[in-house]
């Protein structure tokens, strides 16, 4: 159930360091209830064409994707050594809060942006390794999710 001296203690924690609250969400959560919070919580307010509230839709049909990648190490714990990296896509919004792919690519699947994302999360992943791993290791690992559907796209694979 829901403890309401919870919901107002964690409702005036945030107003006395100034966090964002953006919403909050009652159990049990259902995906239409994080889709709604999604369209409020990324709602970037654009003017283009005369047309006024573009929502991230809008974003995401121009192709221009606020992702950032972040690395985290797969550890071969017995050993204390990292093997590898995985590669975690994060759509960075207008505040700058890192949100992670459940709050986006469920968006992206339904516009079918899921080639063109991946493309950029692969040239993303290209220019981190030459700035930041190209050095390392070569025997260092890395992994990244994709779409199965796009294993069998040569554009993609090669």
């Amino acid at each position: 159930g829901l403890d309401k001296s919870i919901v107002s203690s964690v409702s005036m924690l945030g107003k006395l360091y100034e966090l964002n609250v953006v919403a909050s969400l009652e159990k049990p959560i259902w995906s239409n209830q994080i889709s709604e919070l999604v369209d409020k919580t990324l709602e970037v307010e654009t003017i283009t064409k005369g047309e006024n509230g573009f929502g991230h839709r809008a974003t995401i049909i121009d192709d221009d994707f606020p992702i950032n990648l972040v690395y985290q190490p797969q550890v071969v714990s017995d050993i204390n050594v990292i093997s590898g990296l995985e590669m975690l896509s994060r759509w960075s919004d207008v505040n700058g809060t890192l949100l992670p792919p459940s709050y986006f690519l469920p968006v992206i699947e339904e516009l079918g942006k899921q080639k063109v994302f991946t493309n950029i999360v692969i040239n993303k992943f290209i220019q981190d390794y030459h700035l930041y791993f190209s050095e390392l290791d070569k025997s260092l690992r890395f992994s990244i999710n994709i779409d199965p559907n796009l294993l069998i796209d040569e554009s993609v694979v090669d």
